[in-house]
């Protein structure tokens, strides 16, 4: 079972990374700043409906672990 979750979460690590970089480069375009559930919304909408995190974990655990995820990738500290 810890291999499942140590799969999801470096998932996860890919598509949050990926994430941070779209939107960070949207950003630096575009001017308009951007938060951590923006890139909460995008790894969200960007998993397949077949996915194992929509299977092993709730819609929030997945939210946070990813919210998470995103402010390590940016060294924030905030909530």
């Amino acid at each position: 079972m810890d291999d499942v979750f140590e799969a999801l979460l470096a998932d996860l690590m890919v598509r949050t990374c990926r994430a941070v970089r779209d939107v960070g480069h949207l950003a630096a375009q575009t001017g308009i700043p951007f938060e951590t559930d923006d890139v909460v919304d995008i790894v969200l909408r960007r998993l397949p409906a077949d996915h194992p995190g929509l299977e092993t974990m709730s819609v929030a655990m997945l939210r946070t672990s990813v919210a998470e995820l995103a402010r390590t990738f940016w060294g924030r500290e905030e909530a």
